[in-house]
């Protein structure tokens, strides 16, 4: 599996040549046996690639507190380590090192998670500026499908009104033969409790859908598109009232045939 993941990072990077060759190191961190996150070998850089790592659970979050301390012990040998050789002037590495704000020879993703490791390949990065404080974020897939699944994402944020969804906005994007990628401005803070994973259920099944068949969708729910309801606090009544109107048979069925759930 570790292979698999190599094979994954590698072709993020991939480049006809190696002109200016840069070396990139982390740790492979599974959950439940799956690859789950890679973090940098220096343990204060794990410390901040954690923040792209929102634990849940109580024991995720003592697991995500260990990790930094474990990295520096011998229990560090425990976690497969995945290295890769890159190229500074290749287009992704020139991509990460203007949304980061640093040199193309200075670009380290402090951590990449993963989401899929296959056919499906989605990767996200946290990208650090020059005093190695989390600066962007990176949604990149490879693959066909994975390609389709960030480019239809980066659509959806590229035509986001201004101030809507916490200020989440596209900042860049790039699309070369191997790899469709696009970048967000970071935000620190923790995630809501979303144990029945709803929220990233509807955001996702929202993204993936035909642009005909989510207008059809919404078109029966009282207000013409995703951002123009969904302003009331999280646990307020009127949330769950306009939550059941999003979840009608016809979107359901989308979000299911397409295996977006939790």
């Amino acid at each position: 599996m570790s292979k698999n993941v190599h094979d994954t990072i590698q072709a993020l990077f991939a480049s006809p040549g190696k002109t200016q060759p840069v070396h990139f190191e982390w740790r492979l961190v599974r959950r439940r046996r799956r690859p789950f996150i890679l973090l940098p070998v220096d343990p204060r850089l794990a410390q901040t690639g954690l923040n792209l790592y929102s634990a849940q659970r109580w024991r995720a979050k003592i697991w995500r507190r260990s990790l930094p301390w474990m990295f520096q012990t011998p229990l560090a040998g425990l976690f497969e380590s995945i290295r890769i050789e890159a190229d500074a002037s290749a287009k992704i590495v020139q991509f990460m090192a203007r949304q980061a704000g640093v040199a193309a020879e200075r670009v380290f993703p402090a951590a990449i998670k993963l989401s899929e490791v296959g056919p499906n390949s989605r990767l996200v990065l946290l990208l650090c500026d020059e005093s190695g404080r989390p600066a962007c974020v990176i949604k990149a897939g490879l693959n066909p499908d994975g390609r389709k699944t960030a480019e239809k994402e980066a659509d959806f944020l590229a035509q986001l009104p201004a101030g809507k969804l916490g200020g989440v906005r596209l900042t860049g994007r790039i699309s070369t033969p191997t790899v469709s990628a696009f970048s967000m401005d970071y935000f620190p803070g923790t995630s809501p409790q979303d144990d029945a994973g709803l929220e990233s259920c509807f955001m996702t099944g929202l993204i993936q859908m035909r642009s005909s068949r989510s207008n059809r969708c919404r078109s029966g729910m009282g207000f013409p598109s995703p951002w123009a309801r969904p302003t009331s606090k999280r646990g307020n009544r009127s949330n769950w009232r306009w939550r059941g109107k999003l979840f009608t048979p016809r979107c359901i069925m989308g979000i299911l045939r397409r295996g977006m759930f939790a």
